[in-house]
This record gives structure tokens, sequence and C-alpha cells, in this order.
């Protein structure tokens, strides 16, 4: 479900108003997640950890109510009840990419199984189908968040591309390789999000409560 917001009475029209007038009113912001226990986990079951930190990032995303606003194609400013995840899956060594949507299950025993069939589906082809017609999901592309994975190389810094001048229509993500450090592994993960939406407090949350829902799987 979404919702139409009225800025009026919005709790932030002020912040809104002031940042949608900057050339980039975006927020980048890189940092590392400890994700040793969910690795293992992963590894001792078999599964995949991709599909861990993916449920991981929804979780956080859909607890955190800033992070469901987005603006539509009219300028409109949307509040989404739920969002799901768009990603690319590497299809071969030239860089296609199949992009999937994978909906949000709060239950991590649904979830999972759901969210292998997609991308083990989406293998299946043998061409990239970038576009924007993938990010829909009966008609509307907003309710969703864009994850790309770099699992080969760590990165300090990422700086998100801006879709247009008042900023993205959703929150953009990038993962990069985990690496050992003081006995942890750690990954970098940064977000690009629009600062009319989200301060800093409202991100330290997400990075928080990322790490939280990896060790509780």
């Amino acid at each position: 479900m979404k919702h139409l917001v009225d800025i009026n009475s919005w709790k932030r029209r002020n912040s809104y108003e002031f940042f949608k007038t900057f050339q980039n009113p975006n927020i980048s912001i890189t940092s590392e997640i400890d994700c040793t226990h969910a690795r293992e986990q992963a590894k001792q079951k078999g599964q995949s950890f991709f599909i861990y930190y993916i449920y991981s990032m929804l979780c956080a995303m859909n607890e955190i109510e800033e992070f469901r606003y987005r603006i539509d194609a009219e300028g409109r400013v949307l509040y989404y009840d739920t969002i799901d995840i768009t990603t690319p899956i590497l299809l071969n060594d030239e860089g296609d990419c199949a992009i999937v949507r994978i909906p949000f299950i709060k239950d991590f025993n649904e979830f999972y199984p759901k969210a292998v069939a997609i991308v083990e589906e989406a293998k299946k082809q043998t061409e990239s189908n970038f576009g924007t017609e993938n990010l829909n999901e009966e008609n509307d592309p907003y309710g969703t968040i864009f994850l790309s994975a770099t699992p080969d190389l760590y990165f300090t810094s990422l700086v998100g591309a801006q879709e247009k001048r008042e900023g993205n229509s959703y929150p953009l993500l990038n993962v990069g390789k985990a690496i050992s450090r003081e006995g942890k592994l750690v990954m970098p993960v940064a977000i690009t999000i629009s600062h009319a939406f989200a301060d800093g407090l409202h991100i330290t949350r997400f990075y928080q409560k990322i790490e939280e829902r990896l060790n509780s799987l």
C-alpha cells in the first residue's frame, strides 16, 4: 500500500522544502557492518550469504519510516507501508545482468526460498534486461530500493548516481567485499538517499538494524 503525503502537515516538511532545492539533495554514506555470524551461519547451512544480507537490509528499511518515502514522476511525495528490493544478478563474465525484484517477507523462513527461486530463475536468462520496466510491480516502480554488489572489491567510499535534479526515486545501496579485521568479518555498505527524507540519525539506525538482523539469523 502507498499513500500520498500531505506536505503541509508532514513532520519533514521543513527538511523536504529545504533540500529539494539543492543541486544535489542526496546524502551518500559508506560504513562497515560486522557480518561474521551471518557468514558463518550461511556457510554451515549451505545457504546464500547474498540472500542473508538482502533480507537484513530489507528488514532494516522496512522498520525505519524515513526510508519508505518516495518522489514519483509527477513530483509528489509518497509513503509506502512496505518496500521491496531490486538487484542485478550477474549472468556471465561479460557483465550481463538480469534485474530482479524480490518482495519483502518478514518471516525469514518464508523469504529465503522465495528469494532463492527468483534468483535461480533469473540466472536462466542469457542477456541483460536493464530498463525501468524491470522495476515495476503492478506498474509501480517506486516501492523498492536498488542494490548493487561488488563482492570482489572492497571500497571505503562511494557516490551514488543521481537519477534527476530532485534526487532519486528510491535509495541506492552498494555492498562490497567482506574482509577480515581484528578477528571479525566486516563488509562495506554504501547508501545514497534523499536528505529531504532521511538524516544521519536514520542512516545510523539503518546500519545498526542490519547488524542486529544479521546476528539474529
